[in-house]
């Protein structure tokens, strides 16, 4: 996919070999805001199970159930450690006597490495096929009309756990449909990376009188952190558990026996998570090293910094923490380091910032 934008995009910027920018920030913010936005997660960590046992390794190591997952169905999961911090979150696909694992943008050998960690004597084969598969994210608001009128009766069937398989001239298609990050659905397309062009192409073609736009990380970064979404690596890096980040969505505590299952169990029986994702503005536009501890006037740890955006239609940086739950409900004056060493104030808010 990357070739296919970077011929048709000739101004867009690369940065650590993401596409930080497609044509224009704002444009781009504005179509995931109001319109269709389409972003290119072909780096996201794609991993094939293979062998009888498969399923009934995944329902043991991570927190959904995976062991009786339909032909053509899927599920969001979550990879915790023995501490219930999660190591990634992954949506599981069925296929037929294979499935697909699909994580977050950059985690394939963590993900990888973890999975084949308690392999024993289990039929299974774990295979890395990231880069290997052209994935795209289309997100806003119009996204399930676009998706209407771009295939048709495809997709007279389709819900949240259903997996459609389809064409584009001739290039063979998975079109799954996820909740998305403001309310509205999000659907991601995925086939093999040779048939990338043809499926971008497609996608352009079907532009009608949407508002549409394939967008770079630094809008779509915008629009996560305003509304209050973890992601991987900020949020998800064996530092916080799914109460900590509010995805317990995501987990199945009647299935039990996973990994971290007694901690997480005991802190939602209890309440005894003592830390929250919560929003944060920070006083100045800056670049900031994450994740980045924060400290109260005392030089006291308050938490942490785990994503940062500058926010074009609030017009100030703005950031995701996870923090004490009593520093929560009682906020006080708070601080962070930047890159250069100064130090920002920052203030508690609500997420999401905006609706």
């Amino acid at each position: 996919m990357k070739d296919f934008l970077a011929q048709n995009f000739p101004d867009l910027v690369f940065e650590d070999s993401a596409i930080k920018v497609i044509t224009d920030i704002k444009e781009e913010y504005l179509s995931l805001r109001h319109g269709v936005g389409v972003r290119d997660i072909s780096d996201s960590s794609f991993i094939i199970l293979r062998g009888i046992d498969s399923f009934d390794y995944l329902n043991r190591i991570s927190t959904n159930s995976i062991k009786d997952l339909q032909v053509l169905h899927k599920i969001n999961t979550l990879f915790t450690n023995d501490k219930g911090k999660i190591i990634d979150k992954a949506a599981v696909v069925r296929i037929t006597d294979y499935c697909f694992v699909l994580g977050g943008i950059g985690s394939s050998l963590r993900l990888k490495s973890w999975i084949e960690r308690y392999i024993i004597n289990e039929n299974i084969k774990v295979e890395d096929m990231t880069g290997k598969y052209a994935i795209v994210e289309l997100i806003g608001p119009q996204v399930e009309s676009y998706m209407n009128l771009a295939f048709g009766e495809v997709l007279e069937s389709i819900n949240e756990q259903l997996v459609i398989i389809s064409e584009i001239n001739d290039i063979k298609i998975y079109i799954a449909k996820f909740k998305g990050y403001n309310g509205s659905p999000k659907f991601w397309i995925f086939g093999d990376i040779s048939g990338a062009s043809v499926i971008g192409q497609y996608l352009a073609d079907q532009k009608s009188f949407f508002d549409f736009n394939f967008v770079g990380e630094e809008a779509f970064n915008m629009y996560r952190v305003e509304l209050g979404a973890p992601a991987y690596p900020g949020e998800f890096k064996d530092m916080f558990t799914p109460i900590e980040l509010n995805v317990m969505e995501d987990v199945n505590l009647a299935k039990g026996g996973f990994m971290g299952h007694e901690v997480i169990s005991k802190s939602d029986s209890f309440n005894k998570s003592k830390r929250a994702l919560t929003g944060v503005n920070i006083e100045n536009k800056c670049s900031i090293e994450l994740p980045a501890r924060i400290f109260d006037t005392d030089n006291v740890d308050a938490g942490f910094l785990t994503s940062a955006a500058y926010s074009n239609s609030l017009a100030k940086q703005i950031g995701l923490a996870v923090l004490g739950k009593k520093i929560v409900a009682e906020p006080k004056p708070l601080l962070v380091k930047d890159k250069e060493g100064n130090v920002q104030n920052v203030t508690l808010t609500q997420i999401p910032f905006r609706k």
